[in-house]
């Protein structure tokens, strides 16, 4: 059995992508700062000395050009993992991504593969303010063809990045800047986590809380506080994936605890919170005996400030709230 290592899932990441690279010779890497010395927040650090410049590539401020070469590359075999410092960036390759890399699949009766792996971060990091802060999952879980994946700790960080990169079609990886820098015990070998396989964090009778990303760590606090001072006893599943979404561990949860609380990284309105509240309530309905909570951002641009981040992003007290609102 692997030996088990405390690290971030920064270091997960890093671990993840030099043991890829060494096992097969197709991978390599392209972002904006990739072989720069703090290696995009540590995702690539020390790559660039291991592979040389030929499959660590720092590009230029052309997020469609290299997007665009990366699709070309996997059209030919190779394995391109393509990495933004910000999924607001990713907004430059929106082409790219949905009206090529998503559909050749398709176009072609499935005789062409797509293993494009794009890396992006998300989430509120040192006042990044309203154009440096955004998760744009909502927009990409919405296209056929494009897989996307959102780990809550380093040992997903790493087994769900194997398997993005191993899965030959396009995947969007989404990553949460504080997440970046959490620690927990990872295997130490090569390993995957299966899409659409939801991670039960806490067994309930009350209330369902499915979280995803940074929300998973806030749940966690919320779920102890919940149980210990309120003695109300939450179900916490960590979604992984949301597309594709496992909605079986949904189910399974929601026959015991029939109330659902939904935690989300984006916007309110049309968000993926809301999505998943559509699936529930079109699939589930007859579990649920009160309406669906909902937990996201205000649906206004991100604040810069630091005290304005306080109120702008749901916390341990937000949640709290919400579930006690919810059973109450």
């Amino acid at each position: 059995m692997s030996k088990l290592k405390n690290i971030t899932s920064a270091l997960a990441i890093n671990q993840g992508l030099s043991q890829l690279m060494n096992s097969d010779k197709k991978i390599f890497i392209m972002g904006e700062g990739a072989d720069d010395y703090k290696g995009t927040f540590g995702l690539t650090l020390g790559l660039v000395d291991k592979f040389k410049t030929k499959r660590v590539m720092d590009m230029p401020i052309a997020e469609a050009s290299f997007t665009g070469i990366a699709i070309g590359s996997a059209l030919t075999g190779l394995k391109p993992v393509v990495i933004h410092q910000r999924c607001d960036f990713t907004l430059l390759a929106f082409d790219q991504l949905i009206n090529h890399a998503a559909k050749f699949k398709y176009m072609f009766g499935g005789s062409l593969q797509i293993p494009l792996t794009t890396i992006a971060v998300i989430g509120k990091g040192w006042g990044q303010g309203s154009q440096h802060s955004q998760s744009f999952h909502s927009l990409f879980a919405h296209i056929p063809g494009i897989s996307v994946v959102m780990p809550s700790n380093a040992y997903d960080a790493k087994g769900l990045l194997i398997k993005s990169i191993r899965s030959n079609k396009p995947v969007i990886y989404l990553i949460n800047y504080k997440t970046l820098f959490e620690e927990a015990l990872v295997p130490e070998q090569l390993f995957e986590i299966e899409f659409a396989k939801a991670n039960l964090l806490t067994k309930g009778t009350d209330l369902t809380i499915v979280a995803l990303s940074e929300m998973v760590t806030q749940a966690k606090s919320a779920v102890d506080i919940l149980r210990k001072r309120y003695q109300i006893s939450a179900e916490l599943i960590d979604l992984r994936t949301i597309s594709p979404v496992d909605i079986n561990s949904i189910k399974k949860s929601l026959s015991k605890t029939n109330k659902l609380l939904i935690l989300d990284t984006s916007w309110h309105f049309a968000g993926f919170g809301q999505v998943l509240a559509g699936m529930v309530s079109e699939k589930l309905f007859t579990y649920l005996k009160k309406p669906i909570k909902i937990l996201s951002l205000p649906d206004v641009p991100t604040p810069a400030s630091s005290k304005l981040e306080k109120l702008y992003y749901p916390d341990v007290n937000s949640i709290i709230n919400a579930a006690r609102k919810l059973l109450h």
